[in-house]
C-alpha cells in the first residue's frame, strides 16, 4: 500500500513542526531536511509508527548543495518500508570541517556499514546514544 508524500509530510509537520522541512528538488523528487537535534526522533518514528514502518535503510550518501539555506553539505538517508513498499528520502545537514551526527546503528541493521563508510571517506564522527536498555545492561554488569 503506497501512501501519498503529503501524507507523511502532514504528520511530519504535526509531529515534530518546523524541525521536519519538506522540498522537492528540480527532478521533482521529494525530500525531507531534518533538523539535526531531532535526528534519533524523527528516524524513530519513522520506523516504529505502525502508519509507515521504514524498516530498512538503503543507502547513505554525502550531499553536496550549494547555495541551498538549510544544508549545504547533508547526508541523505534512503529509507525504504518492506511491509508497504514505500520509499523516502531524508537529507541531514552536516557541519564542515568536522561533521558529527547520531549513529543509527541502534535502528537499523545496515547502518554501521553505511556509516563506516562516511567516517572513512568523509571523516564523519557517527555518535551512538545509549538506550535505556544498553544502561541497564551496563549497569546489571558492573555488579556482578
Amino acid at each position: 500500500m503506497l501512501f501519498d508524500v503529503q501524507d507523511i509530510r502532514a504528520a511530519l509537520i504535526e509531529k515534530f513542526g518546523e524541525a521536519v522541512i519538506y522540498f522537492q528538488d528540480l527532478t521533482d523528487q521529494s525530500a525531507f531536511i531534518i533538523n539535526p537535534s531531532y535526528q534519533l526522533c524523527v528516524f524513530n518514528y519513522l520506523l516504529y509508527e505502525q502508519k509507515w514502518k521504514f524498516d530498512t535503510l538503503k543507502d547513505v550518501v554525502l550531499s553536496i548543495n550549494p547555495g541551498h539555506d538549510h544544508c549545504e553539505y547533508s547526508l541523505v538517508y534512503q529509507l525504504s518500508s518492506r511491509f508497504f513498499q514505500n520509499k523516502l528520502q531524508l537529507l541531514l545537514p552536516v557541519q564542515f570541517p568536522e561533521p558529527k551526527v547520531y549513529s543509527l546503528s541502534n535502528q537499523y541493521k545496515t547502518a554501521e556499514k553505511f556509516e563506516k563508510e562516511m567516517a572513512s571517506v568523509y571523516k564523519v564522527e557517527f555518535a551512538v546514544k545509549p538506550s535505556k536498555f544498553s544502561a541497564f545492561k551496563k549497569r546489571l554488569a558492573s555488579g556482578i
